[in-house]
């Protein structure tokens, strides 16, 4: 076995395979279906899965995306009405922020939790933890049904969320969650 070879790397490999796999089904699915949202917010989670918020046809539609590594399929839940509430999240540096090592780097942004019927569901946009993306028009990573080349992740193509985009996330999560 070579240097990138041991069992956790194949294990990871087969997670990452398995993942584009599902989102391949999923793509194609919903080209089948006619589902095509002009605007999409797409945010990771921590666990390395994918939620994603539209509006397509009157209805708000919510996506999950199973978490790296676990079981499940991409899901499709279309809504009338999705209730939501924005909570802002601080928190503080400590120690020199991240520099050289020492302490950790803070983080701000804000969580958007969505009331699925007594469920509720946080969506986190916060600076130094995840990613998030803001589709616009045809140009949409989780739903182009064509396979990422060698190993890869949709969750990969979502650049860190950025404290100057903060606010257009937010007026994008309200425009389609109200």
């Amino acid at each position: 076995m070579g240097l990138f070879n041991d069992a956790a790397e194949v294990q990871r490999r087969a997670n990452l395979k398995a993942m584009e796999d599902r989102r391949v089904r999923f793509a194609e699915r919903m080209r089948a279906e006619g589902f095509a949202p002009e605007k999409m917010v797409l945010a990771s989670t921590e666990r390395g899965g994918v939620i994603a918020v539209c509006r397509e046809g009157g209805k708000v539609c919510l996506i999950l995306g199973p978490d790296f590594g676990g079981e499940g399929e991409f899901v499709l839940e279309r809504y009338d009405a999705l209730p939501a509430r924005f909570e802002s999240y601080l928190e503080e540096s400590s120690g020199l922020g991240g520099l050289f090592g020492i302490g950790k780097k803070g983080a701000a942004g804000f969580v958007a939790i969505v009331d699925r019927g007594g469920v509720e569901l946080s969506i986190p946009f916060v600076v130094n933890r995840n990613c998030a993306l803001l589709c616009e028009g045809r140009k949409n990573p989780l739903l182009n049904p064509r396979r990422r080349r060698g190993d890869a992740n949709v969750v990969w193509e979502f650049p860190p969320v950025e404290k100057r985009a903060l606010a257009r996330f937010r007026a994008a999560m309200e425009e389609m969650l109200n």
